[in-house]
């Protein structure tokens, strides 16, 4: 749900000492960008609605929260619910690895 630009690898590789482009790389930078927009604070919360408003900030995929679109029209983006679906699905499935 996320792509990591050749701009932004070169900002947060660096600092992360990261060598490669691979997807494993690509998931710290995600992980790194939502950590410094504060959006664990907001998932540890159980709100999700607020941390889609922090990231979708930084990603232009996102919806802003419930019942409201991304940030950057017209660029497409996935609704709020099919979000949060997909989120409970990765939880779940979290649980059971």
């Amino acid at each position: 749900m996320y792509q990591i630009t050749v701009a932004t690898w070169r900002d947060f590789g660096n600092q992360l000492g990261l060598t490669d482009f691979s997807p494993e790389t690509q998931d710290r930078i995600a992980t790194a960008i939502l950590m410094s927009l504060k959006v664990d604070i907001f998932l540890k919360n159980n709100d999700l609605g607020g941390a889609l408003s922090e990231a979708s900030r930084r990603w232009a995929a996102l919806p802003q929260g419930p019942d409201l679109p991304n940030r950057h029209p017209p660029q497409p983006y996935m609704p709020f619910d099919t979000f949060k679906k997909n989120y409970e699905e990765e939880l779940q499935q979290g649980d059971h690895k």
